[in-house]
């Protein structure tokens, strides 16, 4: 196990380096991006209102996101952190809302980045630390 896993680092023979460890776990699971979406957003309970930090997501013209009034949701991301922004954006849902949106969409991440997800398609589109777009993607 390591500090990035949540276990003990190998390495932490000692407790400075072991404070460390735990600093630098705390630090990764801070980051966490699906663990960053299921703390931050949320659903308001009757009219399933998109929330972030409590305060209603608002759209074009300054009304709610009320899910209760979308029909089909697609998502659509890039990046190292999109599979797990997307795979908390699942988690969100839930299996219902997931079907009753019919809920899909493409992620495109480097390589090493992919999640399963259960709507949503993750390619692995380009090697890691490779910015540019590369055939794949397009």
């Amino acid at each position: 196990m390591t500090a990035a896993t949540g276990g003990e680092a190998c390495w932490a023979t000692t407790p400075l380096r072991r404070d460390l460890a735990g600093m630098i776990a705390a630090a990764v699971a801070a980051i966490a991006p699906a663990q960053l979406v299921q703390d931050r957003l949320s659903l308001g309970p009757a009219d399933e209102t998109l929330r972030c930090d409590g305060q209603p997501v608002r759209v074009a013209g300054g009304g709610r996101l009320a899910l209760k009034n979308v029909g089909r949701i697609v998502v659509v991301g890039a990046g190292k952190a999109a599979a797990g922004f997307a795979a908390g954006f699942e988690s969100l849902l839930g299996t219902t809302r997931l079907r009753r949106h019919g809920l899909t969409g493409l992620i495109s991440v480097p390589a090493g980045c992919s999640l399963p997800l259960q709507r949503i398609e993750v390619r692995e589109t380009r090697p890691p630390a490779v910015n540019l777009p590369t055939p794949e993607v397009v």
